[in-house]
């Protein structure tokens, strides 16, 4: 368990790179000027920016899990969720999604801001 929260953790820690090029990208569109394209890829970037402090938040929970810091069901208890039957491997497949769906609001906020020119 403790190997596959550790490791899940580290994925998360890599998304970091994912979040910097998407701030880079909101301040191109920040400072182009102001029309629909621009527009989009702000909102594109503050999307982004929401999955990248959740995705930062869960690493650093996994980071813990697998320190040993607490269990699941004392994290669960503390964020008062309801839902406590996830296993170990569905939470980690879950923080995984959150990198993807941050790498393709990204990608997107990419293509609209090359559409600049």
């Amino acid at each position: 368990m403790n190997a596959e929260a550790l490791i899940t953790a580290r994925f998360l820690r890599a998304a970091e790179k994912i979040d910097w090029l998407s701030t880079g990208l909101t301040l191109v569109a920040a400072l182009s000027p102001m029309g629909a394209p621009s527009i989009a890829a702000i909102l594109l970037g503050l999307a982004a920016k929401y999955y990248a402090v959740r995705i930062a938040f869960d690493a650093r929970v996994f980071e813990d899990l697998a320190g040993d810091r607490y269990t699941i069901a004392e994290f669960d208890d503390a964020m008062k969720r309801e839902n406590t039957e996830r296993s170990l491997p569905d939470r980690c497949r879950g923080a995984k999604r959150l990198v993807i769906m941050l790498a393709v609001l990204t990608a997107v906020q990419a293509l609209v801001v090359r559409s600049f020119r």
